[in-house]
């Protein structure tokens, strides 16, 4: 377990992330409250939520109208599901907390890239991170400088992370 968050860490309730690992200290994945199998979960401290519910109502909205325009083992969902928990820590009472998955590759079902007979990584999905505010991420522009790197203009290229390059943050419409 670990604190989570970039500007949520300052707040005097923290997120948390939780990776399940086994006896020896491997990774593993295992299905917590019957949401999905995976590693990682999230324990979001609603902090600056005085109601305590947005984040999740609008996740649950988003994943009853929106899906992934391919098959996946998760029913096509993008966004994440949970639920809410109180969370104690050493016997310790830290609050209600709202304990949910994670957007990331493997519920959005991105294939890992492959290597052609050149050498070269075939693509087969990128997953972006919102890193900092910026025009960008509050999709209000854009600097149309390009970029080999992971990071553009307040996003970061979270998956695949072994070949930032600029076409995975080109726009085709």
């Amino acid at each position: 377990m670990k604190y989570r968050g970039n500007t949520s860490i300052r707040y005097d309730k923290k997120s948390f992330t939780i990776q399940v690992v086994d006896g020896q200290g491997e990774e593993l994945n295992a299905n917590l409250f019957g949401l999905r199998r995976d590693k990682t979960w999230v324990l979001d401290a609603m902090a600056v939520d005085r109601i305590r519910m947005r984040n999740r109502v609008n996740f649950d909205v988003w994943n009853a109208m929106s899906r992934v325009p391919y098959d996946t083992e998760l029913d096509r969902r993008n966004g994440t599901v949970g639920l809410f928990v109180e969370l104690f820590i050493n016997g310790e009472y830290h609050g209600l907390y709202c304990f949910t998955d994670k957007v990331n590759r493997k519920l959005l079902d991105l294939k890992k890239p492959r290597v052609d007979d050149k050498g070269q990584p075939i693509i087969r999905g990128v997953l972006y991170k919102g890193r900092e505010w910026s025009s960008a991420t509050r999709l209000r522009g854009y600097e149309t400088d390009t970029t080999w790197q992971k990071k553009w203009n307040g996003w970061e290229l979270a998956y695949p992370e072994d070949y930032p390059c600029e076409s995975e943050f080109s726009i085709s419409l």
